[in-house]
């Protein structure tokens, strides 16, 4: 468990400050970024295919959910004030997932989903919504650029608890990808995508909540602000 969480912890150090440095540089890096990831993500999906029985009915859905997201992600990074926004989806990303981790290991209780994903609990889930809920009001209230883009009057119009609910359901939808992932993988029969990233598997197993938030993200950037 040490040695798999250094892992963990040495890979996120490497390829944080990396996915940082594209998010700011933009333009045809982010464009190329976005298109690495979904060809690594349409590889390990081919390979978890081949335990199918129906490779084709699995295949091509799967490759339109990896293919929609990464698009409007990078709809989402050239727009109007893109860096900061796409900043504050990944720090949304991070957040749920991190505070999820601390409160599943150190309260732990009852199961999710067992079935589905042994480890996960409903301390978790509590973990991603407030993790999500606070790192997207505090992104949307106190970050300059952000607060001149939508403009500080919304922000105290709708009021803290507005924007901390719709993290806090950005947190739950990711869960949900999350879930998803892990009920195909189970289906058919893998542990990780793949073994690309040292103590976290494959990139699958690193964007699964990142793909089914970005839809509800980029609706509430082009429509709800």
């Amino acid at each position: 468990m040490s040695r798999n969480l250094t892992l963990r912890l040495l890979s996120a150090l490497a390829l944080i400050p990396l996915v940082f440095a594209i998010t700011y540089v933009g333009g045809w890096l982010f464009i190329a970024f976005a298109g690495l990831l979904f060809i690594l993500s349409c590889y390990e999906w081919v390979t978890i295919c081949r335990n199918f029985h129906h490779r084709l009915l699995y295949l091509l859905p799967g490759i339109l959910y990896f293919a929609v997201p990464l698009y409007l992600l990078v709809v989402l990074r050239e727009g109007d004030n893109g860096f900061y926004l796409t900043l504050t989806l990944l720090l949304l990303v991070w957040a749920s997932d991190t505070v999820a981790y601390i409160f599943g290991k150190s309260i732990g209780g009852p199961k999710l989903a067992p079935k589905i994903s042994p480890n996960k609990t409903w301390a978790g889930m509590a973990g991603s919504v407030v993790g999500a809920g606070l790192m997207f009001y505090g992104m949307i209230r106190f970050a300059p650029d952000l607060s001149s883009y939508i403009g500080n009057s919304i922000v105290m119009t709708e009021g803290v608890m507005f924007f901390m609910l719709a993290g806090a359901v950005l947190g739950v939808v990711g869960q949900a990808g999350d879930l998803l992932e892990s009920h195909m993988k189970r289906k058919a029969g893998v542990k990780d995508s793949s073994r690309l990233i040292p103590g976290h598997g494959g990139v699958l197993d690193r964007i699964d909540a990142l793909l089914l938030i970005i839809p509800g993200f980029a609706l509430f950037c082009f429509y709800g602000l």
